[in-house]
């Protein structure tokens, strides 16, 4: 570690570290911090598990849990949003794929097809029904609109030669589209 000392009014010296060994040190604080509390190091994700059952272990539940793009639980196999189709009104929810998993986007794109979609209600996944949904415009200061559900594509979880695309879409047209192709020596999961 780099130190060097500073003097400060009154003829104290104080000792000053680099900027990485401050980082360094606070890392192994917080490992030893972990390590003092559960035992042992936490793992950064256990198979089966989403953040809700991590906190839960810990003795921190969630009492609220909400998430447009995956289950929040290993267990949950609920709905996760709903989406209102601009050219009808109708609305449908969308849950997760499997338990624990991410948000059925076919199911979405499927409905909203052809027109665009709003988010009406975010569903609260750690069954206490703490549920948001959209309420209507705001007060001063301008209006609140509900998000829009058809602005973003995004592919979570494709593999191998598969090729991620993400299109950023507005009410004129296609803006943007982005690309990848995880290489086929090194399959990983798509991210942007």
């Amino acid at each position: 570690m780099q130190s060097s000392l500073v003097s400060v009014p009154g003829g104290v010296s104080r000792g000053r570290r680099s900027p990485t060994a401050l980082a360094t040190g606070s890392a192994l604080m917080l490992i030893a911090v972990l390590v003092a509390v559960f035992g042992r190091p936490v793992p950064a994700s256990a198979a089966g598990t989403g953040p809700c059952d991590i906190y839960a272990s810990g003795g921190t539940p969630c009492v609220a849990a909400h998430s447009t793009v995956r289950a929040l639980y290993g267990s949950y196999a609920g709905k996760l949003y709903q989406v209102r189709r601009s050219s009808d009104n109708a609305t449908r929810d969308i849950g997760a794929l499997m338990a624990g998993g991410v948000a059925n986007a076919a199911a979405q794109d499927a409905f909203c097809a052809g027109t665009s979609c709003v988010i009406t209600w975010v569903y609260d996944q750690s069954g206490h029904g703490n549920n948001l949904g959209y309420q209507g415009p705001g007060g001063v200061g301008g209006s609140d609109t509900a998000a829009n559900a058809t602005s973003e594509s995004l592919t979570v979880g494709a593999t191998g030669p598969t090729r991620c695309t993400s299109t950023r879409r507005t009410a004129t047209g296609v803006t943007a589209t982005r690309q990848a192709s995880p290489p086929a020596a090194h399959p990983r999961p798509c991210t942007w």
